[in-house]
Parts: structure tokens; sequence; C-alpha cells
């Protein structure tokens, strides 16, 4: 069963503040200094990272007067959330999927991803097997049987490339894998075979 943002209720779409910056014509830097000077509402990822509703960011732009450009197709696009803890791996992904037409959102380990997967609401995940804190298999496992999760298709990053490895990677609950180091053609054919 795929997720279908088209249906995600506004209230509940959160957004990054990169994406802020893009729908208001400023940097990044300048939505971090509302938000921190209290001025806009948000909240902190467990990565640090500040992320914001987007009702909440039209109700700043009403009541400073600003323009806002609307971007409906960017709530239309796929959504892939990215976990590794290479963040060389995750820039050519970002860079490489969002050229692509997906809206991408990263996070460096499972812990970060479970608060992330539950407000960004993936179509797909990408997740690297060979992570610190809690390892892809956990984090596989933990979405596989997290109700607002198991039904998302991931694609598991390994160096393991031994069968034992690669059934236990199936076992975990991977839809599928590829074999680092990542070809971008590779992984794209097989985000087009999954979620189109």
């Amino acid at each position: 069963m795929k997720n279908n943002n088209s249906e995600i209720p506004k209230e509940d779409i959160v957004i990054s503040t990169q994406e802020a910056a893009k729908r208001c014509c400023v940097s990044a830097r300048t939505i971090r200094n509302w938000i921190q000077n209290h001025n806009l509402k948000a909240f902190q990822t467990a990565g640090g990272q500040y992320k914001l509703r987007l009702v909440d960011l039209e109700e700043f732009v009403r009541k400073n007067n600003m323009f806002m450009k609307e971007m409906s197709e960017d709530l239309t696009k796929k959504r892939i959330l990215c976990v590794d803890d290479e963040q060389d791996i995750l820039d050519v992904l970002e860079v490489n999927l969002s050229a692509a037409g997906y809206s991408i959102e990263t996070a460096k380990n499972g812990i970060e991803a479970g608060t992330k997967a539950v407000n960004f609401k993936p179509d797909l995940m990408i997740i690297d097997m060979m992570m610190p804190e809690m390892d892809g298999f956990e984090t596989i496992r933990y979405f596989k049987n997290f109700e607002p999760t198991k039904n998302i298709p991931i694609i598991a990053l390994t160096s393991l490339t031994k069968l034992n490895d690669i059934e236990k990677i199936y076992e975990a609950g991977a839809d599928s894998y590829l074999a680092k180091p990542i070809k971008i053609k590779e992984i794209s054919e097989m985000i087009k075979r999954i979620i189109g």
C-alpha cells in the first residue's frame, strides 16, 4: 500500500527550513533566525534540525503581510527518506533524487529516521545497513512493525554481499537492496519500479 500525500490534511504537513525558505523567497538562515527569535513556530528533531508545520508558516506570512510562493506541486511529489550515517552519501542521494523530481528528507541514524518518518510521511525509505546507535537491521524491523510505517517500501543500502547477509536483510523486512558503492542510475531505476 502506497502513501498518497495529496490526502494528508494541511495541518499535518511538516516542512524543512529549506522548503520554508523557498516558499518565502528568503534564505534558510533567515527562517532559522525567525524561529530562534520566537517569531515563527517550529520544533526541533532529535537530530537538531528545525521543522515547521505549513499552517504555522502560512499564519506567519499572513501576520507579516509577506509573499509566499504557491508550491502545491511539491506536495504531490513522491517523498523519499534517505537514512545513512555518511553525509557524502546523503548529499549525493539528495541532489540526484531531488533533480529527478522527488521530495527528499535525510536522517543520519535510525533514531532520527523514526521521528522524521512520522512527520515526513515518505512513500519510500532508503536505509544504510551499517550505522551507529541503531543499525539498518534494527531500523528496518522497527519500521516494519510500526503501524504508520509498516507498508512503506524500503531499499537497503549495503556493503554486505554474502548470500547469508542478503537473506538477513530480507528477513529484517527490506523490499529490495542495492550494493554500495551506490550507482545513481541503478537506484533511480529501482525507485521508479517501486513508487514511480
